[in-house]
C-alpha cells in the first residue's frame, strides 16, 4: 500500500464522515421544523390575529367564527345573529373590531408583556391556545379557542383561564 493509496481512504474516510454529519444536521432540521409545525402553527395563528384585532386590521374579520363568537364570557355571536342582512353583518364586523382596538389601545398606558405562548389542549377539531399576560401587579392567563371548519381553522372564543 502506497502513501498515496493511503491518503485517497483518509480523503474518502473525511467525505464519508462528511455526508454522515450532513445526514444528521438534515434529520434533526427536519424533526425541528416539520414535526414541530403543526404545534406553532396554532399558536401563530392566534398571535396574528390577536395582533390584527389590537389593530382593527380587517383581515382577521374572515379567520373568525362570528356565530358562535365568545369573547370574555359575552356571547358575540347572538348579537351578531341578530344582524339580517350582509350589509348589516359586514358593519357589525367592522365596528366591532374598531371597539376592541381602541379598547386595547387604551389599555396599552400599563405596561403589558405578552409571554409564554404555549398549546393548551387540542384534540381532533378543537385547540385551545394559551398566553401569559405580565401586569405590574400579576399574571393572567388568555385563552383562545380554535374550531376546524369546513372553510378553515377559525377563531371561537377568547376567555381569561386559570
Amino acid at each position: 500500500m502506497g502513501v498515496a493509496e493511503v491518503e485517497n481512504r483518509q480523503r474518502l474516510s473525511l467525505y464519508h464522515y462528511a455526508i454522515v454529519a450532513l445526514l444528521i444536521a438534515s434529520g434533526i432540521f427536519f424533526l425541528f421544523v416539520f414535526i414541530r409545525q403543526p404545534v406553532n402553527e396554532d399558536i401563530d395563528f392566534c398571535r396574528m390575529i390577536w395582533e390584527g384585532m389590537q389593530r382593527g386590521n380587517q383581515r382577521v374579520i374572515k379567520y373568525i367564527d362570528w356565530e358562535h363568537l365568545k369573547l370574555f364570557g359575552q356571547d358575540i355571536g347572538s348579537h351578531y345573529g341578530l344582524a339580517r342582512t350582509d350589509e348589516e353583518r359586514a358593519k357589525y364586523q367592522q365596528s366591532f373590531l374598531k371597539g376592541v382596538s381602541l379598547g386595547l389601545r387604551q389599555n396599552r398606558r400599563q405596561a403589558i408583556v405578552f409571554k409564554n405562548w404555549r398549546n393548551y389542549y387540542r384534540d381532533g377539531q378543537n385547540s385551545i391556545v394559551a398566553v401569559d399576560i405580565r401586569r405590574p401587579d400579576r399574571t393572567l392567563v388568555l385563552l383562545f379557542t380554535l374550531v376546524k371548519e369546513a372553510d378553515g381553522k377559525k377563531l371561537i372564543a377568547v376567555d381569561w383561564g386559570r
